[in-house]
């Protein structure tokens, strides 16, 4: 019984902060970093079997959809995920339809009657209720999300943004900057939350894949709150390609540079074409799309991405989880050994032609962690590591296609491949003058 009082405490000092008019950010995600399965299955293929599997790729939570939108579809996920130790993001139709009707404000006892039916189970990780918001709909977030802290502050709001490559239509400003910040400002949200699928049929958007997270990274900093990314695990016709492992490793390696605390694969059950966020209670889509290569196909067989993100989750659950807790201080881009203008430049020097790499470095007190990932996602990197001022490299906290090629404790030689990553954690030599 010991341990009820703490956790009781911590809800009490949760309501207390949030009469005061703050948002505090629930324990969840402050003390992990998370891994999150969209969609789960569909409501007919709900069964402890499924969700088992669930659980071997690596998933810490999930989202359901698929049909699964009110408290009686939850009822047997939240019991499901409770009994495999996964936890749930609730969407519930209630409140997550009404911000496709510009200016419609949601009736706030709607949000009560939600919080009141989930809050108490043990699985619930947070609620789900608005996916890519332009800012017309922003004060309304605001209102709601008060409201929901107010009713449940011990669990997670989340709002998913457009990425930076949505039309100034969709985001109301010509600068995806001048949109997160406004966002930020006026929701005030505990944590940051992004999509950007970047593997196009006809290329990479990697210019704007660094472009979103250089802008992400600095307002969640700012702001001093977490920031998730929605991966792509998935191909849309006529869109998106279905990414390889190589470029699955590539988006998990850079996110984490960039200080990512969390994120959600889309997609883990492949939709069918009419899947979509129901814009009424008779479950209406308003996107229609055809998803193809999801993790688990749709007549629910595992398809290669299935192994391919099961692996990136290991390495992420396992490395993100160090780094929970320290501040992405610095990022730092290397061609060929050189560091790129407008880098800032780690704790340890970067050599290796013909490389490209994204380099993180992580601060807690006097300590620190570099995260080094090969910026190609079709080419490996021999790298050397080397000490810069007082530090050097000491040991590995977690690696992900990386062969050290010195020996032993000298862990200047590396050899990653492509995408791959390498998590070190430095140790500070003694000034002479000790």
């Amino acid at each position: 019984m010991k341990a009820i009082f703490p956790l009781l405490a911590a809800v009490l000092s949760l309501r207390a902060a949030v009469v005061q008019g703050e948002q505090p950010l629930a324990p969840q995600v402050t003390n992990e970093f998370l891994v999150i399965a969209y969609p789960a299955p569909p409501p007919e293929q709900a069964n402890i079997e499924r969700y088992r599997e669930i659980v071997n790729a690596g998933f810490d939570a999930i989202t359901p959809g698929m049909g699964a939108w009110d408290r009686k579809s939850y009822s047997r996920v939240l019991d499901l995920a409770e009994k495999v130790g996964l936890r749930v993001i609730a969407t519930d139709l209630r409140i997550l339809p009404w911000h496709k009707e510009a200016r419609r404000k949601i009736d706030q006892s709607l949000i009560d009657a939600v919080t009141s039916d989930y809050r108490d189970h043990p699985a619930l990780l947070g609620y789900f209720v608005c996916d890519e918001p332009s800012p017309d709909y922003f004060e309304e977030l605001a209102s709601t999300s008060r409201r929901m802290h107010q009713a449940d502050p011990a669990h997670l709001v989340l709002i998913n943004l457009f990425p930076g490559y949505g039309s100034p239509n969709q985001l109301g400003f010509e600068d995806f900057r001048a949109y997160v910040h406004r966002f930020i400002q006026t929701v005030k949200p505990q944590i940051l939350s992004y999509d950007h699928y970047p593997f196009l049929i006809s290329g990479l958007d990697d210019t704007g894949w660094y472009d979103d997270l250089n802008v992400i990274r600095n307002e969640s900093r700012l702001a001093n709150i977490p920031f998730w990314i929605c991966l792509q695990s998935e191909g849309i016709k006529d869109y998106l390609r279905i990414p390889n492992r190589s470029e699955v490793f590539w988006q998990v390696s850079t996110v984490l540079a960039y200080g990512a605390r969390g994120v959600t694969w889309f997609t883990y059950w492949t939709p069918p074409p009419s899947h979509g966020i129901p814009v009424n209670e008779a479950g209406e889509d308003f996107v229609t799309e055809q998803n193809i290569g999801g993790m688990i196909s749709q007549d629910g067989k595992r398809t290669p991405m299935y192994d391919v993100v099961r692996e990136a989750n290991h390495f992420l659950r396992e490395a993100g989880n160090e780094l929970v807790g320290w501040d992405n201080k610095f990022i730092a881009h290397y061609e060929n050994g050189t560091l790129q203008d407008g880098s800032q430049s780690p704790c340890l020097t970067m050599g290796g032609a013909n490389t490209k790499l994204v380099v993180g470095t992580f601060v807690r007190g006097d300590r620190r962690r570099v995260v080094i990932a090969n910026n190609s996602y079709s080419k490996g990197a021999a790298i050397t590591i080397g000490p810069t001022g007082n530090w050097q490299p000491f040991t590995v906290i977690a690696s992900l296609e990386a062969r050290q090629k010195s020996s032993g404790k000298d862990l200047s030689q590396w050899q990653l491949g492509p995408g791959g990553c390498l998590v070190i954690e430095c140790q500070q030599l003694a000034s002479p003058e000790q």
